[in-house]
């Protein structure tokens, strides 16, 4: 949804309260801990010039004509698990939207996706964009208290991960930015308002054992750390924040003895980054042991780690005896129940290949909501060192 870009600006002697009156007192619209569940990664855009952007505080915590606050989760995963987006005030309910498709990677045209309109104290109205398909808890007309679980996190709309785009209105005509700072020297409408942190950090790593594409780490794969002759690659990846230009990373691989295998060093020269996907492969070692890795960014050591390459072929075997299934189609799902008790993972993959989620079994069931387009589809299913794959129709 395109909503007017006008930011209001206004000199020290004046503050919210004496322009706008009853001020919201926001808490933060996800549930979780920010910097452990959740990370900031935009803020609004100050800077009202074509191509040129800066945050509330005059840094580079935007991009171009951003009107509200993105609230990130680290990976689909997580947004499977299921994670509350929460009214960051009490209010009213006074607009939903809840028909999009929920997975997106990709900026597209359709603005908020699924969203909840909410209008807050004094006027003031908060969007909270690209909700999960089917997920809104409430309708339009009910009451809402500070805290209360409206949806959960999704991607739908235009979005490229899984978070909630939260954007502050008053009286539907003026942009307000709920920060304050060095560009933004209006009263911050948040109960506590987060220190500014534009710091590297390590947000998550891993190991897989093929090239990926950013899609599949948006996805999380689940880490690996055997390997067998019928593997082709060792790949270290790690999802960064607080990503600077002239900042380097440096990985260095180990061989059982502890002597230099390889070393692969990149220079970062672009821009700023706020959530960055950083990887690196070597080929599978022929020699059979335990090797490992140290991760250095700007020369500082920031992640270790280990894996063990075994001389005996990993043998396949093909599981469809050793796990029974039966597949039940629902109206709003597919349940794949697998009639041996393990723990298995599992992707669903559509006919070009492209990912398109992927989980870990729970109490033996495979749930897949029917909230992606009509086709057919590749279920993978991983137990261990076997697999099958399983084709789904979703109609």
């Amino acid at each position: 949804m395109k909503l007017k870009s006008a930011i209001l600006f206004f000199t020290l002697s004046f503050s919210f309260a004496h322009i706008f009156g009853q001020l919201p007192s926001f808490t933060f619209p996800m549930q979780g801990t920010l910097g452990k569940d959740f990370y900031i990664v935009n803020h609004v855009d100050q800077n009202l010039t074509a191509n040129k952007y800066k945050d509330f505080n005059c840094g580079t915590k935007s991009y171009d004509g951003h009107l509200g606050t993105d609230f990130v989760l680290r990976s689909f995963r997580q947004m499977d698990s299921g994670v509350n987006v929460l009214a960051a005030e009490a209010g009213t309910v006074i607009a939903v939207m809840d028909t999009f498709y929920d997975r997106n990677k990709a900026g597209n045209s359709l603005g908020f996706g699924n969203y909840i309109c909410i209008k807050h104290p004094g006027k003031y109205f908060g969007y909270y964009g690209h909700l999960k398909t089917k997920s809104l808890k409430v309708k339009v007309g009910d009451i809402v208290t500070a805290g209360q679980a409206i949806a959960l996190v999704g991607s739908s709309g235009n979005s490229t991960d899984p978070h909630v785009h939260f954007e502050v209105w008053y009286d539907s005509t003026s942009l307000i930015d709920p920060f304050t700072g060095t560009c933004q020297s209006l009263g911050g409408l948040w109960k506590s308002q987060p220190v500014y942190d534009t710091t590297h950090g390590i947000i998550e790593t891993g190991l897989i054992n093929l090239v990926p594409t950013v899609d599949i780490l948006r996805e999380r794969p689940a880490s690996k750390t055997i390997y067998y002759t019928n593997d082709s690659f060792v790949c270290y990846w790690a999802l960064e924040k607080g990503v600077h230009p002239g900042d380097s990373s440096r990985i260095v691989w180990l061989d059982p003895l502890g002597k230099l295998y390889y070393t692969y060093s990149f220079s970062h020269n672009t821009q700023d980054y706020w959530y960055y996907y950083f990887f690196t492969y070597i080929n599978k070692p022929k020699v059979a042991g335990i090797y490992s890795y140290k991760y250095y960014y700007n020369n500082k050591l920031n992640d270790i780690g280990e894996f063990e390459v075994k001389s005996t072929v990993n043998s396949v075997e093909n599981i469809e005896n050793k796990l029974p299934i039966n597949i039940l189609y629902l109206p709003d799902v597919i349940i794949v129940n697998m009639e041996n008790n393990i723990t298995a993972n599992y992707s669903l993959y559509d006919l070009a290949g492209r990912l398109i989620y992927n989980n870990s079994t729970k109490n033996n069931q495979i749930i897949l909501e029917r909230n992606i387009y009509k086709g057919f589809y590749i279920l993978n299913i991983q137990s261990g060192d076997c697999s099958r794959a399983v084709k789904l129709v979703f109609e």
